[in-house]
């Protein structure tokens, strides 16, 4: 995990990396947290 912000008391930053693909709807429910305002896959 890694966190971090643009500027001092700006938005923040969360990079999660996970060892196996995210299951499906689990994207969904995560974007349903409060304070939580974009979420999104990204496969490298």
């Amino acid at each position: 995990m890694q966190v971090g912000r643009k500027m001092v008391r700006g938005d923040a930053v969360m990079v999660l990396s996970i060892d196996d693909p995210l299951p499906e709807g689990i994207l969904t429910e995560i974007t349903k947290v409060p304070g939580i305002r974009d979420a999104y896959v990204v496969n490298l």
